[in-house]
């Protein structure tokens, strides 16, 4: 099975994070040999048909006439021609367009990315005005949450990331001692509402990255080892309330999907001090986590390897669990001294 996707999935509203995305896109396809395929969303994309209720909720009453339609349709027309300008100014080559008038936009990526059997979904999460903002916000949180695929979202930055940045600093060099350890990419994961985002990465030198791990992409927390390191080792009170708030979506026979089984696997990991993803995001793809902790004791962060099944066997997996415990224990000491988490980020999930 090959890791990396043969088809990538890009998302345009025409805003300035969505170009960003785009352009990180066209990195991604021409160092994979992937196709690049565009899909533009507009202002129907946002709101759905009347009445209409899926998977995703329950969407508003929206009445649409079709000179209203008509007019989305040439706003998405104009987009996807932007986009594919600029796509090609940044040396890429788009293989599909699509347009999805009548449908929500958060439905329109994952039905066309399952359509399309995309290996990855790559969008932005805010725009530049209120519409584009109303679009792009929540929509990357519903389809990071029921993609079948990674989604890698090229977020707004805000000023917490400035702490993000300094964190990412000082992990690094237990991130190459990880990496050098277990001969595998280690990952530095934060938690970010109901899911976590990825922020370093040390790859192993002449190895491709994985792609959903990469800086800036988000994963479940119920599906990915860095997101039960860090719900499992949160107070008992906040970890009580997040088991009720994440979405259990099935991504694979062996993602958790039971509230209960969940919260023995937490238990579980917070006894034995680490996290393992046994293909529970994606076949074939294995991970082992183990949480990080800020001066206050409290987990701020998780690390990570994670890589093809063949290579992280149980037995290899069962030596690396000391290695990864010693030395996030080691990244953890470093931070009491180091640094300290703002005071708002540390509500960052909420709201």
């Amino acid at each position: 099975m090959s890791i990396f996707p043969t088809r990538i999935l890009v998302v345009t509203d025409g805003s300035r994070e969505a170009d960003l995305a785009a352009s990180t896109a066209v990195d991604l396809a021409n160092n994979s040999n992937s196709e690049l395929h565009v899909l533009a969303v507009g202002a129907t994309s946002g709101l759905g048909p009347i009445g209409e209720t899926t998977a995703f909720g329950a969407l508003p009453p929206t009445e649409y006439d079709d000179e209203a339609v008509d007019a989305a349709r040439r706003d998405s027309r104009e987009l996807l021609e932007e986009e594919v300008q600029k796509i090609k100014e940044a040396g890429g080559t788009v293989a599909g367009t699509h347009r999805r008038a009548r449908e929500r936009a958060d439905q329109a990526i994952v039905h066309l990315a399952e359509e399309l059997s995309a290996g990855l979904i790559v969008m932005g999460s805010r725009g530049v005005g209120g519409l584009k903002r109303a679009l792009m916000g929540s929509v990357s949180d519903n389809v990071v949450r029921h993609a079948h695929c990674p989604v890698l979202v090229v977020r707004e930055l805000r000023v917490p990331s400035t702490s993000r940045t300094v964190l990412g600093d000082l992990a690094r060099p237990f991130l190459r001692e990880l990496m050098e350890v277990s001969q595998e990419s280690a990952n530095l994961a934060v938690l970010e509402k109901n899911s976590v985002v990825y922020i370093e990465q040390v790859p192993v030198p002449g190895r491709t990255v994985r792609m959903f791990t990469q800086p800036g992409a988000y994963g479940p927390l119920h599906a990915t080892g860095t997101g039960k390191a860090i719900v499992a080792f949160e107070p008992e009170e906040v970890r009580d309330s997040s088991v009720g708030q994440i979405d259990l979506t099935y991504f694979t026979p062996n993602t958790i999907t039971d509230p209960e089984q969940f919260r023995e696997e937490l238990d579980r990991i917070r006894e034995q001090g680490y996290a393992l993803d046994f293909e529970e995001k994606e076949e074939g793809v294995r991970c082992l986590a183990a949480p990080v902790f800020g001066p206050d004791g409290n987990v701020v962060a998780a690390m990570s390897i994670s890589g093809p099944a063949g290579r992280l066997s149980e037995t290899r997996l069962e030596e690396l669990v000391p290695e990864i415990k010693r030395i996030a224990a080691a990244c953890s000491d470093n931070l009491k001294t180091s640094w300290r988490m703002p005071a708002e980020e540390q509500t960052i999930r909420r709201g």
